[in-house]
């Protein structure tokens, strides 16, 4: 094995915090590479920018009060029916570009259908959303959220 691992602690005085540092060293100096510019365009079959990702589009919710005052009632009737439990829901979300959303299924069931419809409602009826945006503009797009109970 090439590498070996540089391991010292630090200790930060009067901060009560340990650290332990562990860098990689190269053991073998054959295996050292020269220090150089990153070139790209050796890396990406035809341009540098293909190796380079895209801006992602964000999802911001515009309520989230609102999304933690549902989830509270939700909680709080399923303690007060003895109906708490734990499981996990799978909601796929079509958001359009305006931040609404245009239509949600459910695509991984809990097996329980009080979960299953919390969770529906909660992306349905309660969650507003920012526009999402790509590089500047607004798009519409799908997104899966994964909603775990007891929340």
């Amino acid at each position: 094995d090439a590498l070996e691992p540089d391991t010292h602690e630090e200790d930060h005085q009067g901060e009560g915090i340990r650290v332990l540092v562990e860098s990689p060293t190269l053991a073998d100096p054959a295996f050292r590479l020269e220090t150089s510019t990153l070139n790209l365009s050796r890396m990406a079959g035809i341009t540098p920018e293909l190796f380079m990702p895209g801006t992602s589009a964000w999802l911001l919710i515009r309520n989230p009060a609102d999304v933690e005052e549902y989830m509270k009632i939700v909680g709080y009737e399923q303690a007060m029916q003895g109906t708490a439990a734990q499981g996990l829901v799978n909601v796929a979300v079509w958001i359009d570009d305006r931040g609404s959303v245009e239509w949600s299924e459910v695509t991984k069931s809990s097996e329980r259908l009080d979960m299953d419809e919390a969770a529906l409602a909660l992306f349905s009826d309660i969650a507003s959303f920012r526009p999402a945006r790509d590089q500047g503009v607004r798009v519409s797009m799908s997104v899966i959220f994964s909603v775990e109970f007891p929340w």
